[in-house]
Order: C-alpha cells, then structure tokens, then sequence
C-alpha cells in the first residue's frame, strides 16, 4: 500500500491555509474514484481528485475535490476547495473555496472563509454554515487537517470558532447536538 501512495513524495509540502498551493511534478494526473467504487476509511490526498463512487471516514485533500452527481461521501471532508454536485454527509471545512452546484446536497455543517461560498439554485446545505474572516482573529484556530473527527469534539471546535467570530465582531450561532 505503500508504493501505492508514492506519488505525494513529488509534492513540496506546503500548509492546507498557507498562500501557497502544493505544486506538482508536470504530467501528475488528478485522483479519480468512479461511479461503483466504494471506499471505507481515511482518504488522504494532496492533488486534486474527482469523486462519483461513495467515500466513507475522512476525506483530507490539500487541494481541490469534485463530488460529481453519483456521488455518496459519508465522512468529514477537509480541503482548499470544494465543489458538490452529488451528496454529503458530514462536517465540511474548507480553506480557499466552496461551491455547491444545483444537484449537491449537504447534510452537516459547514466551515469556510468569507466570500468564498457560492450555493446554486436549487442546492440544500441541511445544517450550519460558519463564515470566517482569514484576514482576522475570527479565524478557527486549527488548521483544516487538525479539524476533529469525533462528532463531540467537532461540536466543541466549531462553537469555538463562532466564538471567535463573536469576538471579531460578527454573529455566529453555536452548535447544539440534537
């Protein structure tokens, strides 16, 4: 499994926030899990990768990931940007961008910077969406590839961050478990 994942030594490493995005050896192709394949577990990625299959766990990327229509991800999803077109359940945080497209379908809550959501016509986010400020103290205080994966400790850290955009000014609900 080992030699499987060698590819992620031609990325320099750089921090999920940091300015600068990873950079790829020229020809790298992105990580694609078709429609029919099922994943259980941790995923891992530092290129971009597409997803039409089901994911289950945690999904961390320091890139960009796709969730096309056929897609089931069942898992906390990490990641500069995001774009939905299928269905997740799960906390989703992201660090540069989020789209969800008119067939995506979100059921957890979601973390990421202002300005950088965009949610098409028709497109349902059933849960809470916490904005944060990058250029301010209103930022979570963990990286994205810290973020928990424990529901209760996932509760305590996004009520920690809109505590954090209280005290910048802004309002922010807090998370209750229902």
């Amino acid at each position: 499994m080992k030699h499987f994942f060698n590819f992620f030594s031609q990325i320099k490493e750089t921090p999920l926030f940091g300015k600068k995005r990873p950079e790829f050896i020229k020809g790298a192709t992105p990580t694609y899990v078709g429609s029919g394949m099922k994943i259980e577990g941790k995923l891992r990625c530092g290129g971009p990768i597409r997803i039409d299959g089901e994911i289950r766990g945690t999904i961390d990327c320091e890139s960009e990931i796709t969730i096309g229509p056929s897609a089931l991800i069942i898992a906390t999803v990490r990641a500069a940007k995001v774009v939905v077109n299928g269905k997740i359940e799960g906390n989703l945080f992201t660090s540069e961008h989020l789209e969800v497209l008119s067939q995506g379908y979100i059921v957890g809550n979601v973390t990421t910077p202002r300005g950088c959501m965009v949610v098409h016509e028709g497109a349902i986010i059933e849960g809470q969406c916490l904005v944060f400020s990058s250029s301010s103290s209103a930022e979570p205080s963990k990286t994205l590839l810290e973020a928990p994966d424990d529901s209760r400790m996932l509760e305590d850290f996004v009520n920690e961050a809109a505590r954090n955009v209280s005290h910048a000014g802004m309002k922010a609900a807090p998370v209750s478990r229902k």
